[in-house]
C-alpha cells in the first residue's frame, strides 16, 4: 500500500487539534459549573458537620458526583448523569436525617446549603442550578434586604441576591410591579421618518383569533428606563434577553415579539420555575419551611386566644394581675384565670397550657403577663392610631380638656376631640389620650395640648372649637388657654361647657338667697343624720313608700360638682316628706333612742315643718328636674350648638314662667305638709330721733316677705344667669344657626346669613357658597312635603345618603365644621370615671402607657369591637416563632 498523502496527514492532525480543543473547552465549562457547585454548596463545611454513612444510596450518588467532576476526563453527559442520579435518589437537603437539619438550624453553628437542580427533558441539559443558603440569607441584615427587594423597577432589580429576590416576588407577585400609570413618556423611542413610538397599554392584551383579549399578566415596565421585562423571565431565566435581562423596547415590531416571546421555550420553562417555587413544596428548604409554617400556625393560634381574652378584659376595665402567676393557683389574677376558664371548653388551649403553662421563664408559652403587656400595648396603640386617621380624614375637628387628679395624686389632662364621621355623617366624639401635667397655668395647658397634637401629626390649623370649663386658667381673656390657642389658630371658637353653665347658674341662685341655702343644709342634715346609723336608715326605709312605678326613692347626699345630685335628693324629700318628718318624730318621741340621736332629731323636725322649707322643696324639685333634664339632654354627643342654645332659651322662660305661680306653689306646699306654718318675726322698731317726724314703715310678714325676699329673688337670679350664659352661644349661634332650618329661612336672610359665614371662613369655603345653599334649600323642599324643620345632622345624613357632596361640597364642609363645635365637656368627665375604675387604689402603680392603653380600650370598645387585630397576631407570630428553633 502506499504511504498516505501528505494532504491526508494534515486532515487528521487538523481533526486531532479540534478534538483536543474540543474536549478543553468541554472541561473548561465543567470546570466552571464545578467551581459554583463547590463555592455556593460548601461542601467541605457541610461535610464536616453530617456523620459519615457510607451506605447509604444518598451518599454514594453524591460521592459519585464528587469523583465524576474531579476526574480529568469527565464529560458534560457524565455531569448530567450524575447529578441525575443525585437528583433522582434524594433531594440534597435530605443528605442527612431532618433531625439533623433541625438540630443545624438550632444552634445556628454552621451553614445548610441547599441546591435545586433542573434538567431540561429535552435535552438533557442542566438547565439551571440555582444555589442558596439559608443561613446566609438569615445573616443578611434587615435593611440589605429592603434594598433588594424594596424596588418596584425590575430595571433596578440587583443581579446579586438573586435567590431572596425571588422569594419575595413569589410571594408578592407580579402585580406590584407592573407601574401601569397610563403614562410612558421615558419609552417613547424614535425611528426613521420622525416617526416616535412607546409603550401603550394595548400591548398588554393579546387578542385571540376568536376575538376575545387574555391580558399579558407576565410584563412588567420599569419607569426609568422605558422598557418591559418579562416577570417570569426576569426572576428566572439564565439566558441573557431583552425580556430577561436588557429590557425590551422596540415598539415597531413589539406584537410579533411578545407572541415569540411567550410561545418560546425558554419562558414556559420560567413560568414552570415561578410556579413551583410560589408552592412550598416545590422549595429546596420545603421542610424547614412548613416545619415554619406548623409553628406559626400554632402560635397564631395561642394569640388569638389571648387577644381576645385582652379584649375582654380590657373592655370592661378589669384588672389583669394577681399575685401569683401560676396556672391552678387561686391568686392568679383575672387574666390567668380566664384561659384556665376559657381551657374548660377548648381542648387546644387546655392542651397547651397543660405543655407549657407553668415552665417557668425561658420557655416560651405567650401566656405571660409578659406576652399580655405587649398585647395590651400593641391594641391600645392601634385602636388610639384609628382614632387619629378618623380625625384626620374628617380634617375639622373640636378640642375639649379638663383635668382631674388619679389616685396617686397626679394630675392627668384627659385629652377628648370631636369631629364628623366622613361616613355617617354624624358629630363623633373620641377619647384621646390622658397627659400628665405639673402647672395649671393657661401657657403650660396650651403648650401641652400643642405638644400632644403635634405627637399624633394632627393638624392645629384645622382645629374650628375648643371646649374648656368656665375656670378662669382655661376662658380667661388674657392668660386663658384659649386665648394661647387663639394666638396660633384664631379659628377655633371657645365654647363654654352648657352642663357646666347650668351648675354655675344654680349655685349662684343658692348662694344669693339664705333661705335657698339653709333649705339645702336641712337636705344634708336629714342624709348624714340617718345614714350615720344603720338602725336609723333601717327605720327611715320602714316609713319610706314607692312612688308610682313602685320605686322607693330614698335620701341622698348633695355632690359638689354635679347639680343632678342635688335634683335626685330634693325630688326623694319631696316624695316622703311628711313619712320622713313621721320617722324623725318617732326616733325623738322614742325613749330607747341614744340622747344625743334624740337631740339632733328635734331641730330636724321644726325645720321640716316650716312652711318657708315645704314651699323650697316644691319649688327647687319642679326647677332642678327641668335643670336635670336638660343637663343630660346636652351632654349627649349628638348634640350640636344650635339646639343647644334654644334648650336654654327654653329653660330660662319656663324658669321666667314660674314668677307668676307662686300661689299655686304655696297650695302644692299646703297639699304636701297641711299643718305647716310660716316662721314667726318679732318686729322691731326702730328708734326715730328727736328731728324725725314721724312714719309708717312697711313691715312684711308671712307670705309676702318669703315671696319677696326669697320666691322671686330666686326666680329673677336664675333667669338673669341664664341670659348672661346664653350670650356666650348668641355669636356662634347666629353664624351657623340657618344650617338648622335651611327650609324655613327666607330667600334674602339665607344668602346674608350664608355670606356672613362664608366671610368668617374664607379659606374653607368659597364664594359661590351662598348660591350652593339656595339651590340646597330648594332640594330639600322638594324632599320635605310635611315642612318639618331638617336640622343639621339631617342635612349632612341627606348629601352622603342621596351622594350628592360633589354637587354641593361647600355646604358639606360648612356643615362639617359647625357639628365639630362642642356644646359640653362630659366626654372627659366620663373618661374620669374609667381613670378611677382602671387605676384603683390596688392599680396604682400603673405606668402611663399602659394606662392610656387600657382606657381607650374601656371608652372606645366600639372601635375594638371593629377592629381586627389579626395583623398584630400575624406580626407577632412571624416575630416570635423562630424563637423555638
Amino acid at each position: 500500500m502506499s504511504p498516505p498523502s501528505n494532504s491526508k496527514k494534515h486532515k487528521s492532525g487538523s481533526l486531532k487539534r479540534k478534538e483536543c480543543f474540543k474536549k478543553k473547552r468541554e472541561q473548561q465549562l465543567i470546570s466552571k459549573h464545578a467551581t459554583r457547585f463547590w463555592s455556593e454548596f460548601r461542601i467541605k463545611a457541610t461535610l464536616s458537620q453530617f456523620p459519615e454513612k457510607p451506605h447509604t444510596s444518598t451518599n454514594d450518588a453524591f460521592l459519585n458526583t464528587v469523583e465524576v467532576t474531579a476526574s480529568p476526563t469527565c464529560t458534560s453527559h457524565d455531569l448530567v448523569t450524575s447529578l441525575s442520579e443525585t437528583t433522582d435518589n434524594a433531594n440534597i437537603c435530605h443528605l442527612t436525617e431532618q433531625s439533623e437539619i433541625t438540630k443545624l438550624l438550632e444552634t445556628n453553628d454552621t451553614e445548610l446549603a441547599h441546591t435545586d437542580v433542573q434538567i431540561c427533558p429535552e435535552t438533557g441539559e442542566i438547565d439551571n442550578i440555582a444555589f442558596s443558603t439559608a443561613a446566609s440569607i438569615a445573616s443578611i441584615s434587615n435593611s440589605e434586604k429592603d434594598k433588594i427587594v424594596a424596588s418596584t423597577d425590575p430595571a433596578l432589580w440587583p443581579k446579586q441576591n438573586k435567590n431572596l429576590l425571588q422569594d419575595y416576588w413569589c410571594c408578592h407577585g407580579p402585580q406590584m410591579c407592573r407601574n401601569f400609570t397610563g403614562k410612558y413618556n421615558v419609552s417613547e423611542r424614535r425611528y426613521s421618518g420622525g416617526v416616535k413610538r412607546s409603550f401603550n397599554n394595548e400591548m398588554v392584551e393579546r387578542i385571540m383569533p376568536n376575538g376575545e383579549t387574555v391580558v399579558r399578566s407576565f410584563i412588567i415596565y420599569s419607569p426609568s428606563e422605558g422598557n418591559i421585562f418579562c416577570f417570569h423571565c426576569r426572576l428566572f431565566s439564565t439566558k441573557t434577553t431583552a425580556f430577561s435581562y436588557y429590557g425590551f423596547s422596540d415598539w415597531k415590531h413589539a406584537s410579533d415579539c411578545l407572541i415569540h416571546h411567550e410561545n418560546s421555550a425558554e419562558h414556559q420553562r420560567c413560568v414552570k420555575a415561578y410556579i413551583k417555587r410560589c408552592h412550598v413544596q416545590g422549595r429546596i428548604d420545603s421542610e424547614v419551611q412548613k416545619t415554619l409554617e406548623i409553628r406559626e400556625r400554632y402560635w397564631k393560634d395561642v394569640l388569638r386566644r389571648v387577644v381576645a381574652t385582652v379584649k375582654f378584659l380590657s373592655q370592661y376595665g378589669l384588672p389583669f394581675r394577681g399575685t401569683v402567676e401560676r396556672f391552678g393557683s387561686p391568686n392568679n389574677g383575672v387574666y390567668l384565670g380566664s384561659l384556665e376558664y376559657l381551657a374548660q371548653f377548648d381542648p387546644f388551649i387546655a392542651a397547651h397550657i397543660e405543655k407549657y403553662g407553668n415552665k417557668g421563664r425561658g420557655k416560651p408559652s405567650y401566656l405571660s403577663l409578659g406576652i399580655c403587656e405587649e398585647m395590651i400595648t400593641m391594641m391600645g396603640r392601634k385602636v388610639q392610631n384609628q382614632i387619629v386617621k378618623e380625625i384626620i380624614s374628617g380634617k375639622y375637628y373640636s378640642l375639649c380638656v379638663d383635668s382631674t387628679p388619679d389616685v396617686n395624686h397626679v394630675d392627668q389632662l384627659t385629652f377628648t376631640v370631636r369631629f364628623v364621621n366622613k361616613c355617617t355623617g354624624q358629630p363623633v366624639e373620641r377619647f384621646l389620650q390622658f397627659v400628665p401635667i405639673h402647672s395649671h397655668t393657661g401657657e403650660s395647658l396650651a403648650n401641652t395640648i400643642l405638644k400632644t397634637l403635634e405627637e399624633h401629626k394632627i393638624p392645629i390649623k384645622d382645629c374650628r372649637g375648643q371646649a374648656y370649663d368656665n375656670a378662669s386658667n382655661m376662658s380667661g381673656k388674657y392668660k386663658g388657654v384659649k386665648t394661647h390657642i387663639q394666638k396660633v389658630n384664631p379659628l377655633a371658637e371657645y365654647v363654654p361647657c352648657s352642663a357646666h353653665s347650668l351648675n354655675l347658674v344654680g349655685q349662684r341662685a343658692v348662694s344669693v338667697c339664705p333661705t335657698a341655702a339653709d333649705f339645702f343644709s336641712l337636705v344634708q342634715l336629714l342624709y348624714d343624720f340617718f345614714s350615720g346609723s344603720t338602725h336609723r336608715w333601717e327605720l327611715l326605709l320602714s316609713h319610706l313608700k314607692p312612688n308610682e312605678k313602685g320605686r322607693v326613692l330614698t335620701l341622698k347626699g348633695l355632690g359638689d360638682t354635679r347639680w343632678s345630685s342635688h335634683a335626685n335628693a330634693v325630688k326623694a324629700l319631696f316624695q316622703n316628706y311628711c313619712n320622713i318628718l313621721q320617722c324623725l318624730k318617732k326616733i325623738e318621741s322614742n325613749e330607747e333612742e341614744y340622747v344625743d340621736t334624740r337631740k339632733l332629731a328635734k331641730p330636724l323636725i321644726k325645720k321640716l315643718e316650716k312652711l318657708e322649707n315645704v314651699i323650697m322643696c316644691v319649688l327647687w324639685n319642679r326647677i332642678l328636674e327641668q335643670f336635670n333634664l336638660t343637663s343630660v339632654y346636652l351632654q349627649s354627643s349628638s348634640m350640636n350648638l344650635g339646639t343647644a342654645t334654644n334648650m336654654l332659651r327654653s329653660l330660662e322662660t319656663y324658669v321666667a314662667s314660674l314668677r307668676d305661680e307662686f300661689e299655686k306653689i304655696c297650695t302644692d306646699a299646703s297639699v304636701l305638709m297641711p299643718n305647716s306654718t310660716f316662721e314667726a318675726t318679732r318686729l322691731r322698731k326702730r328708734k326715730a330721733f328727736f328731728d324725725e317726724k314721724e312714719k309708717e314703715n312697711t313691715v312684711l310678714q308671712g307670705c309676702k316677705k318669703f315671696k319677696v325676699e326669697s320666691f322671686n329673688v330666686i326666680i329673677d337670679t336664675l333667669v338673669t344667669c341664664l341670659q348672661e350664659r346664653i350670650k356666650a352661644y348668641t355669636t356662634l349661634d347666629n353664624r351657623f344657626g340657618f344650617l338648622d332650618d335651611l327650609t324655613l329661612r327666607k330667600l334674602d336672610l339665607l344668602r346674608t346669613n350664608a355670606s356672613n359665614l362664608q366671610m368668617a371662613y374664607p379659606n374653607d369655603l368659597e364664594f359661590t357658597f351662598p348660591d350652593e345653599v339656595v339651590a340646597f334649600q330648594s332640594l330639600l323642599q322638594s324632599y320635605n312635603s310635611t315642612n318639618v324643620v331638617q336640622n343639621s345632622i339631617y342635612c349632612s345624613q341627606f348629601l352622603r345618603e342621596k351622594n350628592i357632596i360633589c354637587v354641593y361640597p361647600n355646604v358639606e364642609i360648612a356643615l362639617r365644621i359647625y357639628l365639630t363645635l362642642h356644646v359640653s365637656v362630659a366626654g372627659g368627665e366620663r373618661s374620669f370615671s374609667k381613670l378611677k375604675f382602671i387605676k384603683s387604689e390596688l392599680r396604682s402603680q400603673m405606668q402611663e402607657q399602659r394606662l392610656n392603653a387600657l382606657t381607650l380600650m374601656a371608652i372606645e370598645n366600639d372601635i375594638v369591637q371593629s377592629l381586627d387585630f389579626s395583623d398584630i397576631v400575624q406580626s407577632f407570630s412571624i416575630q416570635k416563632s423562630r424563637k423555638k428553633f
